[in-house]
């Protein structure tokens, strides 16, 4: 859960998640996405933020597999919203599918390209992988995207994930 609220860039606030009262039953709710997948309609703004709540719901729950799959409908529906390929990098990441995530933090860096975050999310995945260059070069290019700012959340966070290196 922590990668998705690391960062406030996914525009969630606690107001907008009432998501208890909204949603009768994750099933129904997935049905009612992959209905209107299957009959590829265009989702509403309001059913675009029902089933972003929903997902983040199911992220905030632990159920990676729901909330992969709305985010990866919502990432299909809407590819050029940076918030929801976050939110499926955030949740693959979670869950362990690190390659996976990788593809997911690739398009959130391409498409909010001043957003360090998911160059630095990316390089947690590649460490857990072992790749320790490709992790060093994503670290670079966090660092450089927040060179400017010395108090930036991310500068402290990056010194530790280097420490890790140290110790592999």
């Amino acid at each position: 859960m922590k990668n998705l609220q690391d960062n406030n860039e996914l525009g969630l606030k606690s107001s907008n998640l009432d998501y208890k009262a909204s949603f009768p039953t994750s099933s129904s709710v997935l049905t009612d996405l992959f209905n209107i997948q299957k009959n590829d309609l265009l989702l509403s703004e309001e059913e675009v933020e029902k089933f972003y709540a929903f997902g983040f719901a199911q992220y905030g729950g632990g159920n990676w597999a729901e909330a992969v799959d709305v985010f990866r409908v919502l990432c299909t529906r809407r590819p050029f919203e940076s918030r929801f390929w976050f939110a499926l990098g955030a949740t693959l990441q979670e869950a362990a599918s690190y390659s996976d995530a990788l593809h997911a933090w690739a398009m959130a860096a391409l498409l909010k390209k001043e957003d360090p975050y998911p160059h630095f999310h990316a390089a947690e995945c590649c460490l857990s992988l072992d790749w320790i260059e490709d992790s060093a070069k994503a670290l670079r290019e966090a660092e450089m995207l927040i060179r400017k700012d010395a108090n930036h959340p991310l500068q402290r966070r990056i010194s530790l994930l280097r420490e890790q290196w140290q110790m592999k």
